[in-house]
């Protein structure tokens, strides 16, 4: 290895560098600059001929459609009611210290919401937007509920809040419906001391 870099070491020190002149005519480049033909050159033909504006609309509508027709998810409605419970009682799997090393909450100790929450009216109500009979379902349950939150698993929700005069949620890219595992419509989802508790309602 020692004998290469030897070798190496001669070679590029012996290495020089010498002017050969020019041989042959030069020429300047030829080709126009790609970024300085679209700025003045393209991009003026594009505004004059109103191509920009046509392709700002395009996006607009596109941008409109999205927001007015948002992508769901298809579930079927509710034959039965059903009803499922999930504790919200947490306990620790490990013990919690602060930043000085100090013991703040030991392993297996729990925590129970209805011992520092009070009891709430406040409920999601899942529907499928395109729904009539769903819909005002819905409308119904929030005269009666004020606290209740409409979620649309599809449908238009601006459409419905113009129509309607209330406030239309949306479960984008059904992480809700995927967190509380709803198979079907109408579901309710609200807390009951320390449990939580999702309900499909038969209508």
């Amino acid at each position: 290895m020692k004998k290469i870099l030897l070798v190496l070491l001669t070679l590029c020190g012996s290495a020089s560098a010498q002017n050969l002149g020019i041989f042959g005519p030069t020429y300047k480049i030829a080709e126009v600059d790609a970024f300085e033909w679209i700025v003045n050159v393209r991009l003026p033909e594009l505004q004059q001929s109103g191509e920009i504006d046509n392709m700002h609309k395009k996006l607009q509508d596109k941008s409109k459609f999205k927001v007015e027709n948002p992508k769901g998810t298809h579930l079927p409605a509710a034959t039965k009611v059903k009803v499922r419970r999930q504790s919200l009682i947490y306990t620790l799997t490990r013990d919690v210290f602060d930043a000085q090393g100090r013991m703040l909450f030991n392993k297996g100790k729990t925590a129970n919401p209805a011992d520092i929450l009070p009891e709430s009216n406040k409920m999601l109500l899942f529907i499928d937007g395109t729904s009539i009979t769903q819909v005002k379902f819905a409308i119904q349950e929030h005269k009666q509920n004020n606290f209740l939150k409409i979620v649309l698993v599809t449908g238009k929700p601006l459409e419905l809040m113009r129509e309607h005069g209330l406030s239309f949620y949306f479960d984008q890219h059904q992480r809700l419906i995927d967190r509380f595992q709803i198979k079907a419509l109408p579901a309710k989802v609200y807390r009951q001391k320390s449990e939580l508790v999702i309900e499909e309602v038969a209508l």
